[in-house]
């Protein structure tokens, strides 16, 4: 029974992601991405790196984090968000300050979604 919420919780939040994504994609005309297909790789290779890469890069930003209070996560998720972009074909950003706009965007989306599902 908890593989299924925990399967559950995984396909809401993909999900919850793709929308996100195509919502910032329609609101936001320096990210591009070209197709539904494109939406979906970027959200499965955004939430592999989330998986992977994010708590290696939180770790080794400690002491950011602790001067900025906190504050330096959000540098953490635009990096990231800009490395998929890179990552994945047939989707680009133009630079890292849509990157910053494109990531607080897309966090209150994803968490709009979720809670709706």
């Amino acid at each position: 029974m908890e593989n299924n919420n925990r399967d559950k919780g995984l396909a809401i939040s993909l999900i919850s992601t793709v929308f996100g994504l195509v919502v910032v994609n329609y609101f936001m005309p320096s990210v591009h991405i070209t197709d539904t297909m494109s939406a979906i790789m970027l959200a499965l290779v955004l939430s592999m790196l989330n998986y992977f890469v994010k708590p290696v890069l939180k770790f080794l930003s400690v002491p950011m984090n602790i001067m900025t209070l906190g504050a330096f996560n959000f540098i953490i998720n635009v990096l990231v968000l800009m490395l998929a972009f890179h990552i994945t074909k047939g989707v680009s950003i133009d630079g890292f300050f849509p990157a910053m706009l494109a990531s607080l965007l897309l966090s209150v989306l994803q968490s709009f979604f979720t809670k709706l599902f």
